[in-house]
């Protein structure tokens, strides 16, 4: 009777842990998880690279040094990392290490983040280049404004060789539009400047040309009458340019025969021995022959000493009558 009892609760007992073992007391929890990748990376000296988080838990990130930058501080669950470094100008590659932790649980995932060196080839420099929109300019007599352009990658200096010849800018860089003028040219005669632009040990040139102002030429006055004596007078010049001066007839001559600008020439007539009135003209003209002036000399017939009848009868009369 007592063995019957004692394999009855012994039968008992093992039926209680089967139920127990068959999951009378249900599954067990699962545990905290934390990965992180790549857990090896390389930057090159300013990139940025993004880190995948795995976790069912909250966690935190640190760095080690502080040249690396990260997004966000933390999290939980699933998430990412963002990462960028400053500058490096070491002249050396650099590493840190970058470390998330799990904030109730003892994990850790341990990221190390390399960065390259800055280069320090420097960027070549462009050989300096210039250019000039052209290589001549024409202005009028009268004075005028022209311009031109300056194409380059540097600075430059521009001078004139002229002073009636001016250019607005004197220095500067890169693009710009010179603008060029020049005086009023009174000459006839045409001139001529170089406008330099220099940049470095190199030069490029622009030639203006002016033109010559017109032939301004005129004479006062512009007939001369004298008495039948040795005689002179003058006539004033007005004019712009040289100019020649000369007589049609050898006994009125001019002095001088040449000159330029104002001035006066004098005009002296023999005595006139004849009983006839006669005439000569003075030219005066410029040295190109573009403009001619004249004046007309008149000079008086010589008085006549024998007595005429109206009818030009040669007998003799008194003249005394």
């Amino acid at each position: 009777m007592k063995k019957e009892s004692f394999f009855s609760k012994l039968s008992w007992l093992f039926t209680v842990l089967f139920f127990i073992s068959c999951g009378g007391g249900g599954s067990d929890d699962e545990g905290p998880v934390l990965s992180a990748s790549p857990r090896f990376i390389t930057l090159e000296a300013t990139e940025s690279v993004n880190i995948s988080v795995n976790s069912n838990t909250s966690w935190d990130v640190t760095v080690d040094q502080n040249w690396l930058k990260y997004s966000p501080s933390g999290g939980s669950n699933n998430g990412s990392v963002s990462i960028h470094a400053e500058d490096n100008t070491t002249g050396a590659d650099r590493t840190t290490h970058l470390t998330i932790k799990a904030t109730r649980a003892n994990i850790t995932v341990d990221i190390q983040v390399t960065q390259k060196a800055k280069s320090t080839t420097p960027t070549p420099t462009p050989d300096p280049t210039l250019s000039v929109s052209t290589s001549s300019i024409s202005l009028a007599a009268a004075g005028e404004s022209k311009t031109f352009n300056i194409t380059s990658n540097t600075s430059w200096t521009v001078s004139s060789d002229q002073s009636w010849c001016t250019v607005d800018a004197t220095s500067g860089s890169d693009n710009k539009t010179i603008t060029v003028k020049a005086d009023e040219n009174k000459s006839t005669t045409s001139r001529s400047a170089n406008i330099t632009v220099k940049y470095g040990n190199k030069s490029v040139t622009v030639t203006v040309t002016q033109a010559g102002a017109d032939v301004q030429l005129t004479v006062s006055p512009t007939s001369l009458s004298f008495t039948e004596k040795e005689e002179s007078k003058t006539i004033s010049i007005a004019c712009n340019t040289s100019w020649k001066a000369s007589s049609s007839e050898s006994w009125c001559t001019v002095s001088p025969a040449s000159g330029s600008n104002d001035g006066e020439v004098t005009v002296k007539v023999m005595a006139n021995d004849v009983a006839s009135e006669r005439s000569a003209t003075i030219t005066v003209k410029d040295d190109n022959g573009k403009v001619t002036r004249e004046v007309t000399v008149t000079q008086a017939a010589k008085p006549d000493d024998i007595g005429r009848d109206d009818y030009g009868d040669d007998t003799n009369w008194d003249k005394n009558k």
